[in-house]
């Protein structure tokens, strides 16, 4: 099935042409010239020249070969005139039921060179429809080539590696308050503070960690669940009650983490540690286990503690160890009461 779409004036919309239950469009981000043709063709078999799923993109840390994926839909494009759009067009793809809830991929490869030139997770998954944002990359087009868009389903999603952590500090306000960081590891992510009973000048700590702090430094995972994304642990200087509604959360995934076909759940509790040098001695409470977490497109949300929370403050040496002799040093660690921190720790896993 193909159909040929005439542009001119502003962005164009191309009607993905029907097939065995695919449907779709395509919305090109720019104005496509006038005059211009824009010639698009469904498969569900690949025909003769079309591309696999490319596997040197994922890695796995397992002795055998990662999956690369199941191509289920193909739609060719041949664009008669040369033309830079700003970004590559977003899609979006009604699916068959029994092809499942995803997640979904899509990869654009040059049929002329062989090269992929994207690739993208969807960002939602509704009503049998998988939607696509499209790279915000420049999207060059020559007549001559053919541009393959292929719909993979079957990969895994790998968890996020171990790239850092960020640290947000900050007065506590007993009115309650929202903290935000804006970007750690293509996570943005969001949390408030409900009201409470800190004194003056009692500070808040909270440290965002990417992947899941796990063993004594966090929350056991939720039952069922396998992959663990992302920790929050918060602590504070002085004795705190919160009010229910504690940490309400909303992190935004990255697109390498597709939330669609995935349930989210999020576990804590306290951590107790030790400091000089520090040891973690896990939870000292029973750990909370939330219900499935709101999900909207690529946004996980968590309604805030049903219950209020009452953390201890940390405390650690009252002196700094600048300018004090060895002897004055080994004397506190021999007769100094260690520091204890309390972390009240959360984590999220599908």
């Amino acid at each position: 099935a193909s159909v040929v779409c005439v542009g001119g004036g502003g962005p164009t919309t191309l009607p993905i042409p029907a097939l065995a239950g695919f449907a779709g469009t395509f919305k090109e981000s720019g104005s496509v010239p006038a005059g211009a043709t824009v010639t698009l063709t469904s498969y569900v078999n690949a025909p003769a020249g079309a591309p696999k799923p490319l596997a040197f993109r994922r890695t796995s840390s397992g002795a055998s070969a990662p999956s690369v994926g199941t191509g289920i839909f193909i739609v060719s494009q041949q664009y008669s005139a040369a033309m830079t759009l700003p970004s590559f067009p977003s899609s979006t793809w009604q699916i068959p039921s029994n092809m499942g809830a995803g997640p979904f991929e899509l990869e654009t490869i040059d049929a002329t060179t062989g090269l992929l030139i994207d690739t993208e997770s969807q960002t939602s998954f509704s009503g049998g429809v998988a939607s696509f944002t499209g790279t915000s990359a420049a999207f060059s087009t020559i007549p001559s080539h053919t541009y393959w868009w292929e719909l993979i389903t079957g990969f895994p999603s790998p968890p996020p590696t171990g790239c850092g952590s960020s640290v947000i500090a900050a007065g506590v306000n007993s009115a309650g308050q929202t903290l935000a960081e804006p970007n750690l590891c293509n996570f943005t992510w969001s949390l408030q503070i409900s009201p409470n009973n800190a004194a003056a000048n009692t500070n808040v700590r909270v440290e965002a960690n990417v992947p899941v702090l796990s063993g004594p430094q966090g929350p056991p995972a939720p039952p069922g669940t396998t992959t663990g994304l992302l920790s929050f642990a918060l602590e504070v200087d002085h004795t705190v009650t919160f009010n229910s509604g504690m940490l309400q959360l909303s992190t935004h995934l990255p697109s390498t983490i597709p939330a669609g076909g995935k349930t989210f759940f999020l576990s804590a509790c306290t951590i107790h540690a030790l400091g000089g040098p520090i040891a973690y001695l896990g939870c000292q409470d029973t750990p909370y286990i939330s219900s499935a977490l709101a999900v909207s497109g690529q946004t996980v949300s968590f309604s805030g503690l049903p219950s209020s929370l009452t953390l201890s403050g940390s405390n650690g040496f009252t002196f700094s160890a600048q300018g004090l002799s060895d002897d004055s040093i080994d004397r506190c660690f021999k007769h100094c009461t260690r520091p204890n921190y309390y972390i009240y720790t959360v984590s999220i896993y599908y």
